[in-house]
């Protein structure tokens, strides 16, 4: 058993003596305070403890937190850790229920609700708790042996990893990539545009114009136009892709200046013919060639 120092119990009888509580002297010397009662109580002829009785039968504290309050009378404290005498656990009668679930692989605190709710169980979690701690030292673990003639069954592992080029360089074909891991311009041009078709008629055309064009320098304008559907309203970006198509601007800031562009502003149109024009063959007759 472990005893104190004797500086240390010199400290607790000289503080009794003046008239600390059992309670007080545990906390200020930071030990139990059942120990302080014990040392006081073994010097019962060197101090006069009349003022100290109340403290030296006070009740003993649960090491475990969340624990109910004790009855008036005074118990030992129950011990977390071994199975050493003490108040008897409301968990006794359930141990059987308590080791069903420890086997199954349930939680304590699953198997705490089943016990209230099946077996009208009035104890705490806590009490569950360590009752299960000291009940679990005492369970063996399981042994499971598989036996198989020889030759009968094996075992492989096997995995997918990068393909070895040559010593100290790997590379990973194109086929054990997942599509969703690929890069939007990996892809290729033709998802690029698969996507710009999604957005609507215009930028669908212009798109494939602009690549018709371009060729692989219009990638980052694929992308570019994919880039600005998140940041307009497609109805706005289909009217200057419109434009820009109509313009053969084939250009991204060319369509990103139209697609900003104030919405009142007037886009006239060229017209092959109008009333208050002339045709030009009207004019043969003054300047024949």
């Amino acid at each position: 058993m472990n005893r104190l120092i004797v500086t240390l119990r010199h400290s607790i009888l000289t503080l009794a003596s003046r008239g600390w509580s059992a309670r007080r002297i545990a906390r200020e010397l930071a030990i139990n305070r059942e120990t302080v009662g014990r040392y006081l109580r073994s010097k019962p002829a060197t101090l006069t403890l009349g003022f100290l009785e109340g403290e030296l039968d006070s009740k003993p504290a649960i090491s475990t937190l969340g624990s109910e309050a004790l009855p008036a009378e005074a118990k030992p404290a129950i011990s977390t850790t071994a199975f050493c005498p003490g108040r008897k656990s409301d968990c006794g009668p359930f141990s059987a229920e308590i080791e069903i679930g420890l086997t199954s692989g349930l939680s304590l605190k699953r198997i705490h609700q089943d016990l209230v709710s099946d077996h009208a169980f009035t104890g705490s979690y806590q009490s569950v708790k360590r009752f299960a701690h000291k009940f679990a030292a005492s369970i063996d673990p399981p042994f499971r042996r598989i036996e198989c003639a020889p030759g009968e069954e094996m075992q492989v592992d096997f995995g997918s990893a990068a393909w070895v080029v040559e010593a100290g360089r790997f590379a990973t074909l194109p086929g054990h990539i997942h599509p969703h891991k690929q890069a939007l311009a990996e892809r290729g041009p033709e998802h690029l545009l698969r996507l710009c078709r999604r957005l609507g008629p215009a930028c669908g055309a212009w798109a494939e114009a602009m690549y018709r064009h371009r060729g692989v320098y219009g990638i980052r304008s694929l992308q570019g136009l994919l880039h600005l559907a998140k940041q307009h309203p497609v109805h706005a970006l289909e009217g200057a892709a419109a434009q820009a198509l109509e313009r053969a601007c084939f250009r991204l800031r060319d369509l990103r200046a139209l697609v900003t562009a104030p919405s009142n502003a007037v886009q006239l149109g060229f017209l092959q013919a109008h009333p208050l024009i002339r045709d030009l063959s009207a004019y043969r007759l003054a300047f024949p060639t």
